[in-house]
């Protein structure tokens, strides 16, 4: 359909798909404004029950006109093609803005408001929705707008007004079909498939009230069967378990929208609104509390702390045997979440690890049964806490190094190298296992520090990769660890988790698995898939497991490498984080001595993947494409702040680099980014061109100065990666770097002469450089540890970033030969680090762009007994 004209329509792009047609962004060639076109897809044009609700909708919409409701501005038909113009919305959807979780009180009271008072207009016009949901409220800047009255249906009444829906003559063209409408929100009566009116729309409206205020969904269910069960027989838990500071009469409002009876529910969305009229503006304080919580916090951690406490106190009291109990831990103020933290063995407090807004990483510890967490000074650059055996001192990885500290203060000591790690445990006999390095086996130290010795050797004809994230069964004989051998997804992948036994250092497999694995009394071992924590019996005295896997949470994080966030106490408390990735990372302008000089807003999808033009004016950027659920790159003029799309495929299109002359862009695109380099214009007029296509993933990229040649990261998910180089003249691709280790980022110096990259042959990444001809020597720029180098355009600096927070600069020289003096910090930024390039400088080298990790204040959720989640399957 793109470049089709329908009467005076020109179609421009497709933003979206849904079961009652596709959507086009078209323009109004005759009024020159941009609308929304709906059309019939052809697949469904020979189907007289989709053409009757494709005209069903025109006819409802036609009847509607109302500032929250989109309107219907045309219909028509054309050489067989059905199709309804609407106007033209921009902004994002309820369903994508929940994805990071629950609104402020007053902004789910707001679009409430707002979309009760859109009902009541349609409801008035005798129109029922029917499938009203977060994904058809979409949220402008001036507010919400109703989509998609696909589904919607006439109330008959001969007085004009609201009423149950009656049997009519003409026989329901659903009536032989599955029920209409989206499961999660349905009221029970569209579920039993009896008459509907308003009062079903309020009870959909209720599940999207509880869903904003709270950041969950009103029903749950693992199926079908039992999410209809749910709905038609279960209450949602009260708003307050999870917002503890919302008011018990909104509640008590939002209860009544999903009460099964509909005589018992709100009568008309015109009471309901009233009543979140009333709610919004009873409490004049509430705004200024509003404020207290999202900055201060201190009345969610008093609420948290007082939950938790009496979660203790009914563990301490037999009566409460078989209960579960669910309660949250934010981070403290002025800090965002990471996924390191770890609960004492005796589940009494919690050690974690909060970012400061300048990207410096702390360990803090909270006991469960007080007011607030406290920082541990000298834990400054931490990740990754185990605590001892008797829950008095804690080890940690920090500049490169495993390292112990006692938990109520005091100097942090050091025991070890640990260039790399992934993961830790402490062992009842005083000894502690880690993996010291990225591809590494696992090694043993003293717990009073030494020197540490190899206790796993990879099998290298199995494939094995690494060994990480060891944690100690309860005989403090055996532990479990990850046996990787490949990344999380890759095809092919037997990454497994396995029992060392630590006497005669023979391993036992259990089962596949690619994430970290804990063991949890009274005998099940927890592991990560697909976004779930599932717990499998575990038959300890004979390294074996006893029966299939269970659920017990969903969603839950995980990291890059493998990592699971969730951890276990000895004494039936579960702690474990949502999955944070979602959330849209952010970009700010630095100046060399750091200060952020000015902010950039571009849509709240930015996915990073930076590159400023040669001549400073265009920074090319990746966002996320929701309707096609891939990646884009776009351009921003940094002098107007204007966005322009310049890519529009099905497959992700990520790494933007620009060419010398900044005519063209340079990008990979294909699933995953396998194997495919395209270029385009940079105006993103035009087709694409492959540039090349390979069997392995290509990871990063730089275009020569003369424009002749490429530099490339190449590797298999199964191997290192290597830098290559690429003849654009006579399309051959010849290696430049190669060995067993991981070769990355490589850039060009400003005369072709010099490519900087990263490697990790030393146990962690370093910056390094060699002569682009690939003979000659080779110079290490960068000191403990470097990423992402990048080279002043005056060819006498170099940048790199050194993990976790810091941006530095490095003199060269490079006249005869290369030469590089002491590393500077220029700054420290919040960094995000990705996949792919994470900042860029101006042509002047006194600006930096830099993405940045989202403000998330994502909380721990604490589960006590969780048990008995276990038992109830």
């Amino acid at each position: 359909m793109i470049g089709r004209t329908l009467a005076h329509y020109e179609i421009l792009e497709k933003i979206g798909s849904g079961g009652m047609g596709d959507v086009y962004k078209a323009r109004d060639v005759r009024l020159d404004r941009t609308v929304a076109v709906k059309i019939l897809p052809e697949r469904f044009a020979d189907s007289a029950e989709r053409r009757e609700r494709f005209n069903r909708e025109a006819r409802a919409i036609s009847q509607l006109n109302h500032p929250h409701i989109c309107t219907l501005y045309d219909v028509g038909a054309e050489d067989d093609v059905d199709y309804l113009v609407m106007e033209y919305i921009e902004g994002d959807t309820l369903a994508e803005r929940l994805k990071k979780g629950a609104l402020p009180l007053e902004k789910a009271l707001e679009y409430g408001i707002q979309i009760a008072d859109g009902l009541d207009n349609a409801h008035r016009a005798r129109i029922v929705h029917r499938d009203l949901k977060p994904g058809n409220v979409m949220l402008t800047s001036s507010g919400v707008k109703l989509l998609d009255f696909g589904l919607a249906k006439p109330i008959r009444g001969d007085d004009g007004a609201i009423e149950s829906e009656a049997r009519t003559e003409q026989r329901d063209i659903t009536e032989e079909h599955a029920v209409l409408g989206t499961l999660r929100y349905m009221a029970p009566e569209q579920l039993e498939q009896k008459p509907v009116d308003a009062r079903t729309d309020i009870f959909a409206l209720g599940a999207v009230l509880y869903e904003m205020v709270t950041g969950r969904k009103a029903f749950e269910g693992g199926s079908q069967a039992s999410l209809m069960s749910a709905i038609l027989t279960s209450d949602p838990p009260a708003l307050s378990e999870t917002q503890p500071l919302s008011p018990p009469i909104l509640d008590r409002t939002v209860r009544k929208c999903l009460n099964k009876d509909p005589d018992e529910r709100w009568q008309s969305a015109h009471d309901l609104m009233d009543e979140l009229k009333w709610l919004s503006e009873r409490d004049p304080d509430r705004a200024a509390q509003e404020r207290v919580y999202r900055t201060k916090r201190l009345p969610w951690l008093v609420a948290a702390a007082l939950l938790v406490a009496a979660v203790l106190a009914l563990l301490r009291d037999p009566r409460s045997e078989g209960r579960t109990v669910q309660s949250s831990i934010l981070p403290p103020e002025g800090t965002s979440s990471t996924s390191s933290f770890e609960l004492s063995p005796d589940g009494r407090k919690l050690a974690f690890v909060a970012r400061a807004e300048n990207g410096r990483e702390m360990l803090w510890v909270r006991p469960l049964d007080g007011l607030t967490s406290q920082p541990l000074a000298g834990t400054e650059g931490a990740t990754t806490p185990f605590w001892s055996p008797g829950g008095d001192h804690l080890g940690f990885f920090a500049d490169g190094k495993l390292k112990r500290i006692n938990a109520g203060g005091g100097p942090a000591q050091t025991l070890t190298d640990a260039p790399d790690p992934r993961g830790g445990t402490w062992g009842s006999s005083g000894e502690i296992v880690f993996a010291p390095t990225l591809w590494s086996g696992l090694h043993e130290v003293s717990a009073n520090g030494g020197a540490a010795e190899p206790l796993t050797v990879l099998d290298e004809k199995r494939g094995e990769l690494s060994h990480r994230w060891p944690s100690f069964l309860p005989d403090g004989e055996r532990l479990l660890f990850l046996v990787q051998t490949a990344q999380a997804g890759a095809e092919n992948d037997e990454s497994r988790i396995e029992v060392l036994h630590l006497g005669s250092r023979a391993r036992t497999p259990l089962f596949q698995a690619n994430s970290s694995a804990r063991y949890a009394r009274p005998g099940y071992v927890l592991y990560w898939r697909e976004g779930n924590l599932l717990a499998r019996p575990f038959d300890t005295s004979r390294s074996e497991l006893a029966g299939d896997f269970v659920p017990v949470a969903e969603e839950v994080g995980f990291t890059v490498d493998e990592r699971a966030a969730f951890t276990v106490s000895s004494e039936g408390t579960l702690a474990y984080q949502r999955d944070v990735q979602a959330a849209w990372s952010r970009l700010a302008w630095f100046d060399r001595n750091g200060p952020v000089l000015d902010a950039i807003n571009p849509p709240e999808s930015f996915v990073g993947g930076l590159a400023i033009s040669h001549d400073g004016s265009k920074l090319a950027l990746v966002r996320f494409d929701p309707q096609s659920s891939g990646k884009d790159i776009w351009a921003q003029d940094l002098k107007r702040g204007t966005m322009t799309r310049l890519t529009f495929g099905q497959d992700d299109e990520v790494s933007p680099f620009w060419s010398p002359d900044d005519e063209r862009l340079l990008f990979l695109t294909g699933p995953g980014s396998r194997g495919e380099l395209r270029q385009k214009h940079a105006s993103g007029l035009g087709s694409e061109e492959t540039v090349l296509q390979n069997d392995a993933v290509i990871v990063s990229l730089d275009w020569s100065p003369d424009g002749e040649s490429i530099v490339l990261t190449v590797g298999g998910v199964e191997t290192s990666a290597d830098i290559w180089l690429y003849s654009l003249s006579a399309s051959e691709l010849t290696p430049l770097v190669q060995s067993p280790f991981d070769q990355m980022y490589p850039v060009y110096s400003r005369d072709g002469r010099w490519i900087a990259y990263q490697s990790n042959e030393s146990g962690r990444y370093e910056v390094y450089v060699q002569p682009a001809s690939g003979s000659g020597g080779r110079w290490q720029v960068s000191r403990d540890g470097g990423l992402y180098p990048l080279w002043n355009r005056n060819g006498r600096e170099m940048f790199y970033v050194a993990p976790p927070n810091r941006m530095m600069v490095v003199p060269v020289s490079s006249a005869k030969t290369f030469e590089a003096g002491p590393p500077r910090v220029l700054f420290e930024a919040n960094f995000r680090f990705g996949g792919q390039r994470i900042y860029d400088v101006t042509p002047d080298g006194e600006r930096f762009v830099v993405e940045l990790q989202p403000n998330v204040a994502t909380p721990i959720t604490l589960v006590t007994n969780w048990t008995a989640l276990v038992e109830r399957h």
